[in-house]
């Protein structure tokens, strides 16, 4: 979790400079982004690829439980990024 927090200190110093409207633009384009990268695993059938590598490694779930708690973690702080900029 120490480089998630480089990484939001990064995002922070990169968009400080910036007006608060486009703070607001990028955080709520970037929340787009991901939201659409899910839609695109599941619309083009690549979740079957997903299933099958969790059932056939054990050590493919705590994995993806590691991916959803940093996706959760960087979409929780997009969201206060938006809402300080409203």
């Amino acid at each position: 979790m120490n480089l998630l927090v480089e990484i939001f200190n990064f995002y922070d110093r990169i968009l400080s400079g910036l007006p608060t409207n486009a703070q607001f633009f990028i955080a709520l384009l970037l929340i787009l982004l991901i939201c659409w990268s899910f839609y695109a695993i599941f619309a083009h059938g690549h979740w079957i690829f997903i299933v099958i590598f969790i059932i056939l490694f054990p050590g493919a779930w705590p994995a993806l439980k590691s991916i959803g708690t940093i996706t959760w973690a960087v979409l929780k702080f997009l969201f206060v990024r938006i809402r300080i900029n409203i």
